[in-house]
């Protein structure tokens, strides 16, 4: 006798030997009498959890599934691993988050689901109100996907955790997220990502980027003016002399180091950088500074290099009219062993034409560029008042 025209008792004893999750793959929505048996057995009713990993799921039977999952009410956690579920299951479980209003945790891992996955789920994110953990772990979602979703994160005032471990975002998607969060001051939220990425950002740095990005056609530059070397008048160790209270400095290397000295009030090492005679003494010396705090300095490097070179490009008139008579094209520093001041990549490598592909932060280049649109709105309002 099949299964659905046994006696509800029967069918219910069966279920009792059935794993939640096999429940309801093997036996919802195969008929209507199954579905109200299950609807009424009292473990269904009680079901807060349910795992579906290594159940062989492809995009079709998830598809099935979240049928089920869209109008449960008593289900608060979920997870998926190792099926075959895809950027197209993706779809049906955005689909899942728009309706369902239970589920406050969601565990997606090696399911494959792209940057078209993450951006399915990234919309539906928006206005979800409910979920507060979603871990998106080796679903291979790209500097692109972290893209969408952190414009997701810009709206969303629910998620306090996602994470997002081995999915190949690189610096490009932790700028992202950085961003947006800088954005979104009503979330409190912690993304966990890859432990190689340097996703500490001030908020200087955050608002020194966009304000940059903002300057050009939809936010994003599409070429680049490279430099490199000590020869280069960009550089940190290209002399110039500087003045500052009296102070004289013989390069902006000296000036960052002598002022990452006082920073940390370090008065023996900041004396020994103004009487160093090169930029690569400067430098050395600058790394024995004691009393250091990585995260005081990551906290105040990019104000200080910002006004020294401000300082280098406003009192010397020569680099002043050759950086303002560059076109309008951000700066990048292609260094290929700085990963922080540079973009980690040298000027013939292939990846430093792309943004996405670079390997670092390139704050030097991104503080060089905002000195040049602000004195050129500073010519810009001088001439205005003329």
């Amino acid at each position: 006798m099949p299964l659905n025209e046994l006696p509800i008792e029967l069918v219910q004893r069966i279920m009792d030997h059935m794993s939640g999750e096999d429940l309801i793959l093997s036996l919802y929505n195969v008929c209507k009498r199954l579905n109200d048996i299950i609807n009424v057995y009292p473990r269904y009713q009680t079901l807060t959890s349910l795992n579906f990993s290594r159940k062989n799921l492809d995009a079709q039977k998830f598809q099935q599934l979240a049928k089920f999952l869209e109008t449960n009410s008593t289900i608060t956690s979920m997870s998926f691993m190792h099926n075959r579920i895809g950027s197209e299951g993706a779809k049906y479980l955005a689909t899942i988050l728009e309706k369902n209003t239970a589920i406050t945790e969601l565990y997606f891992s090696h399911e494959n689901i792209g940057e078209d996955g993450a951006k399915h789920l990234a919309n539906v994110l928006k206005t979800n109100t409910t979920l507060t953990n979603l871990t998106l772990e080796s679903d291979n979602i790209g500097s692109k996907g972290a893209y969408s979703l952190a414009q997701a994160l810009r709206i969303n005032r629910t998620l306090t955790d996602l994470n997002l471990e081995r999915n190949r975002i690189g610096n490009t998607g932790a700028r992202h997220f950085a961003r947006a969060l800088n954005q979104n001051t009503g979330s409190d939220i912690l993304i966990i990502m890859p432990s190689h990425i340097n996703t500490q950002y001030s908020s200087d740095e955050i608002e020194l980027i966009n304000r940059v990005h903002a300057r050009f056609p939809n936010n994003e530059p599409t070429r680049f003016l490279f430099f490199y070397t000590n020869q280069s008048p960009y550089s940190n160790f290209y002399p110039s002399k500087i003045t500052e209270n009296g102070i004289e400095f013989h390069s902006t290397e000296q000036y960052m180091m002598y002022h990452k000295a006082k920073l940390f009030k370090d008065e023996e090492i900041a004396d020994a950088i103004l009487h160093a005679a090169t930029p690569g003494k400067c430098r050395g010396l600058g790394r024995r500074v004691k009393n250091f705090e990585a995260d005081i300095w990551w906290n105040n490097r990019t104000r200080i290099v910002s006004e020294g070179n401000y300082l280098k490009f406003t009192q010397n008139a020569t680099l002043k009219d050759l950086l303002l008579n560059q076109q309008d094209t951000p700066f990048v520093e292609a260094s290929p062993s700085d990963a922080i001041w540079g973009v980690g990549l040298a000027e013939n490598d292939p990846l430093i034409q792309q943004r996405s592909t670079w390997k670092g932060l390139n704050l030097m280049g991104y503080l060089l560029t905002d000195i040049v649109h602000r004195l050129r709105d500073t010519i810009t309002k001088d001439d205005a008042q003329d």
